[in-house]
């Protein structure tokens, strides 16, 4: 067995660790950015804790095999992995980044190698390669990429993608500016998409992510999603659903239609099966359409932090083993398991009251400490204990999920949705949780003596006038119309908030022009149904959210508790001069558990000098 090959670089980085973290945790984006070799992935059989095997050529010819061990990580200050070979030129490659915060600001940054070459020959060939590695330079790349805030794309200034392009793909993508913008896309959304498309590398545009990019670019998350999907059907682009493993949230595969959403779908890393669910596992993402094209969509890495962002911390232990790691810095929820066991601890970061040190220790009836934790904010330790009789690969986990995710929950709620892809539906008798949805019932008021006193061909076109009006500020406020009956309309939104500014705006338009507007608001859980060849929407909260429009005299909207209490829609009301809210008691019919309070929004005189705001509220 031959020694170590030993190489390290060391430099001062003007970004912060926590700045840095996207960079240089995404190994898979690292390896290409260096100028290594594609990866291919092998059956990993029953090897576990996450475990994987894996090969590469190098240097045209030479085939190597290796598996590599579940990398170990704490966010955002160091991770390390090693891989062990079993055919190829080394023995064995071990690797270690730090990230160490200056009192001055900045960052230390400390990446190590060990190479243990096959032959001792080769010693002086792999040492005069990996030193002529360009690691300091990528380093300092990523670090003013980190300044920036840049992550549309990262181009490797070492390793340039040349775009493939299918015959007539250049002239095809040239066209494509003009018919998003005659598609409704926001013109400036719309040059930068067509040119991203052009520039970005094979790896950025394999998953293209519509709210990462709107974020980068500083636009509202809306727009640029609805360009994408104006660009899907313009044929720039392509859509898939991505099925994601609720526990390790990586793709598990990936769908071109929603019809084909199977109830159950299996991890192989966690060993679950699981059923799809549109709120969490079921996430939208384009890619170019390869009539433009073709994408090279390979991997250089099969493990590393980037793949799990939502893991704080990984930690490989021992039977018996402790091992001291510090506790997240930002609020809210976690949970720390292992990948072999079932459940787990969860606790939360609050503020200053919580406890400075919490010992979390998992045994072999799989048994946890029951309820939930309280952790100090700065400077706690978490203390995980391994008391098994088997190694135990710990996770520290946030529970909240992506925020940059277009989940199938959101984007089934946008009217641009359901105006370009009308067809996207589940199969027959399929039912998938949705979530937790707005579900607004609206009815025009009179309708009936409308007809009869104007006649009905004025009658016909007051009521389009008045789904034109719904249509317009639902879209505004980022909901959808699901289905029209008679002259009343279903809809649905993310949030309460919107589907109250949404509402009562239109409700104000209405009655300018003398016409009422019955409205009923309700939020709660639903399930998503294919109905008349069209997605729907069916649960409790839709039956009650359709018994509310009755309360409403037309010039007000009825909300449920529910919506009421939603802190944004009560900052919403406070201070809004044209409503008044006022607390009534109720039966609804179907539902026999005794009255439900509802909230009564009220017109107030002046209504035409109200100001109503009119902005669309972003997910934060």
């Amino acid at each position: 067995m031959t020694e170590d090959l030993y190489f390290s670089w060391q430099l001062h980085l003007n970004a912060s660790p926590e700045q840095l973290w996207p960079y240089v945790s995404d190994t898979d984006r690292l390896n290409h950015d260096i100028g290594y070799s594609k990866i291919e992935r092998i059956d990993e059989g029953d090897i576990v804790n996450n475990r994987k095997k894996a090969k590469q050529i190098i240097m045209g010819r030479l085939e190597q095999q290796w598996t590599e061990e579940p990398f170990e990580w704490v966010r955002p200050y160091r991770y390390s992995t090693l891989r062990d070979y079993s055919q190829g030129i080394f023995d064995q490659i071990r690797q270690r980044m730090d990230m160490r915060p200056l009192p001055e600001g900045g960052t230390e940054l400390k990446y190590q190698l060990w190479v243990r070459p096959r032959y001792r020959v080769l010693r002086p060939f792999i040492a005069a390669s990996f030193r002529s590695t360009p690691f300091e330079a990528l380093f300092r790349h990523y670090d003013d990429l980190a300044q920036q805030q840049r992550h549309d794309y990262v181009a490797s200034p070492f390793v340039q993608d040349v775009p493939n392009y299918t015959p007539d793909g250049r002239s095809r993508l040239m066209q494509m500016e003009a018919k998003l913008v005659q598609g409704g896309a926001e013109p400036t959304i719309a040059r930068k998409l067509v040119s991203y498309v052009a520039e970005a590398d094979d790896m950025s545009l394999n998953n293209i992510k519509p709210y990462a990019l709107a974020d980068y670019w500083g636009y509202p998350r809306q727009y640029v999603l609805e360009a994408a999907l104006i660009a899907t059907r313009a044929g720039l682009l392509d859509m898939g659903w991505d099925l994601l493993c609720p526990s390790c949230r990586n793709r598990k595969d990936t769908v071109d239609s929603l019809k084909d959403i199977g109830k159950t779908v299996h991890c192989d890393a966690c060993q679950i099966d699981y059923t799809a669910n549109f709120e969490y596992s079921v996430e939208l993402t384009f890619k170019p359409n390869p009539a433009i094209r073709e994408l090279d969509a390979t991997e250089f890495c099969v493990g590393g932090p980037g793949l799990a962002p939502h893991v704080l911390v990984q930690q490989l232990l021992k039977p018996g083993e402790q091992r001291r790691v510090p506790s997240p810095s930002e609020d809210g929820s976690y949970r720390v398991r292992t990948l072999t066991q079932q459940g787990g601890m969860r606790f939360r970061v609050a503020g200053r009251s919580g406890m400075k040190e919490l010992t979390i220790e998992a045994g072999d009836l799989d048994i946890w400490m029951d309820g939930e934790a309280f952790l100090h904010q700065n400077n706690g330790i978490i203390a995980i204990s391994n008391n098994t009789n088997t190694e135990q690969l710990f996770m520290v986990e946030h529970l909240v999920w992506a925020d940059q995710a277009v989940t199938a929950a959101d984007v089934t709620t946008k009217q641009v949705f359901r105006d370009l892809f009308s067809s996207e539906a589940l199969r027959p008798n399929d039912q998938i949780e949705i979530g937790t949805l707005t579900i607004v019932f609206t009815d025009l008021l009179g309708s009936t003596a409308m007809y009869h006193d104007m006649g009905d061909a004025p009658a016909f076109g007051m009521v389009m006038d008045h789904f034109d009006v719904l249509r317009r500020h639902i879209r505004q406020f980022d909901g959808a119309i699901v289905k029209t009956i008679g002259d009343a309309v279903m809809a649905v939104f993310q949030t309460p908030e919107n589907a109250v500014r949404a509402l009562t705006a239109a409700q104000r338009e209405m009655d300018d022009v003398g016409v009422g507007l019955r409205v009923g608001i309700h939020t709660g859980r639903c399930i998503a149904v294919t109905l008349n060849d069209r997605l729907d929407y069916f649960g409790t909260a839709v039956n009650m959210a359709a018994r509310l429009e009755g309360f409403s005299s037309g010039r007000d909207v009825i909300l449920s508790e529910a919506v009421y209490n939603d802190p944004a829609v009560n900052r919403a009301l406070t201070g809004n001069e044209w409503v008044q809210s006022t607390a009534f008691d109720a039966q609804l019919k179907g539902f026999p558990d005794g009255s439900y309070k509802l909230w009564r929004l009220t017109h107030q005189n002046g209504l035409e000098r109200a100001n109503i705001t009119t902005t669309v509220r972003q997910r934060s």
